[in-house]
């Protein structure tokens, strides 16, 4: 008898869109299960302020920094080798980037325009 395989998406009882992938689990700082991470499917060149309005407009996220490097290690195939936004700012005039070719992260004048994808975080249920 052959058993199907399930999903990380399915063994969590994550619903997602068709087009949305599941890009896995975040821990929080004492490594326990914090949320679900749900790559949307969109990808837009913005500044950093305007990604921002497009995520609170969505009722999404941009992905922050730890996000970043699991999406990169889950569902790296799905981003142009280009520099991402990431959520948090590295100073007044600087937000962080990453890009999807290595992983790096560094800082970029948020007046300038990278490409962005949001994600949807849901929160991980202890039972």
């Amino acid at each position: 008898m052959e058993t199907a395989l399930k999903t990380a998406a399915e063994i969590f009882g994550i619903k997602h869109a068709n087009d949305e992938n599941y890009g896995g689990l975040i821990l929080n700082k004492d490594a326990m299960p914090s949320h679900h991470v749900i790559l949307l499917p969109e990808t837009r060149v913005l500044d950093w302020d305007a990604a921002h309005e497009w995520a609170k407009k969505e009722g999404a996220n941009v992905f922050n920094r730890q996000e970043g490097h699991l999406l990169q290690a889950n569902l790296g195939h799905l981003f142009e080798k280009r520099w991402y936004w990431l959520e948090e700012q590295y100073s007044a005039y600087l937000a962080w980037t990453q890009h999807f070719d290595d992983g790096c992260q560094d800082g970029a004048g948020k007046d300038g325009k990278n490409r962005v994808r949001l994600v949807r975080r849901l929160p991980f249920i202890h039972s």
